[in-house]
């Protein structure tokens, strides 16, 4: 989680920043960035003690809830003020679903590579977490900030690393 979300920031953000123009919205700098800070310092202060337990997890899973929570309801309460209708395709849920069955499949491939990589040359499975895990686990959000910096949707780009930054550290290591 913390190569991938170092991985996130440096390469997703910096080569999609080299290929366009990334202005930042106030709501980002304002809200996202400083809970991204403060999510990284609590879950500093909980690996003071070179664990994670189960209650830190449940914190973790809560905090993730109240972010959720935070985040839909004003969605939800304009989509309300809104009488625009928005159709999900069946090819939209079909391609949502496969994606979701690739990235499973592709993880559980890269957990597997990545342990026999660190057996094979001698190295600790906390380098190559660091590594190689970190790159194949970002590679999603890499190219999705990408494409979106490449099709202008700056937004998606920012939002796409740090939502998954904070996704990483509340829900893959909460659970």
């Amino acid at each position: 989680v913390v190569g991938s979300n170092i991985f996130n920031i440096l390469m997703g953000l910096g080569v999609t920043s080299i290929i366009s123009k990334l202005p930042i919205e106030k709501n980002t700098i304002e809200n996202d960035i400083p809970f991204l800070n403060i999510i990284g310092s609590i879950l500093l202060m909980m690996m003071l003690n070179l664990t994670l337990n189960r209650f830190e997890g449940i914190l973790l899973i809560g905090l993730l809830i109240g972010f959720l929570f935070y985040i839909i309801k004003p969605v939800l309460n304009n989509k309300e003020e809104s009488k625009e209708e928005s159709k999900l395709s069946f090819k939209t849920i079909l391609l949502g679903i496969l994606g979701v069955v690739g990235i499973i499949l592709g993880g559980d491939m890269v957990v597997d590579s990545a342990s026999n990589i660190a057996k094979m040359f001698g190295m600790s499975q906390n380098l190559i977490g660091l590594t190689v895990v970190a790159l194949g686990t970002s590679l999603p959000e890499f190219v999705t900030s990408v494409i979106a910096g490449i099709k202008g949707e700056n937004e998606i780009a920012i939002g796409n690393i740090i939502g998954s930054n904070i996704f990483n550290i509340l829900m893959i290591l909460g659970i």
